[in-house]
């Protein structure tokens, strides 16, 4: 080390707040995305997603790691983005659409 000190300092506690999700969810009103948030029923306990597309379009999956500030809104701007991007480059066997779901876990 090229410098010690030896002043204590106090570390800020912050206090946040476990809301519900699930709070403040409404209809998209762009049906094409079909923006929503489910539940995923595992055997390990229920996953909180957001979703976007149909389920019958090809799956993709966004995970994160994990702590206080971390949460499936993240990938918010990429999920727009790749719809946006599909839908322009369509053709030529890749697909259109896709189901995009991105958990927190």
């Amino acid at each position: 080390a090229r410098d010690v000190r030896q002043c204590a300092s106090v570390a800020a506690v912050c206090e946040e707040a476990d809301f519900d999700p699930m709070a403040g969810d409404v209809e998209d009103d762009d049906e094409d995305l079909q923006r929503r948030c489910i539940w995923i029923e595992t055997s390990f306990g229920d996953v909180f997603a957001r979703c976007c597309g149909d389920p019958l379009d090809p799956l993709l999956l966004y995970v994160h790691g994990s702590g206080p500030r971390n949460s499936s809104m993240c990938w918010n701007d990429l999920v727009l983005d790749v719809a946006r991007l599909a839908r322009e480059r369509a053709g030529a066997g890749m697909p259109e659409r896709f189901f995009h779901v991105a958990i927190d876990c």
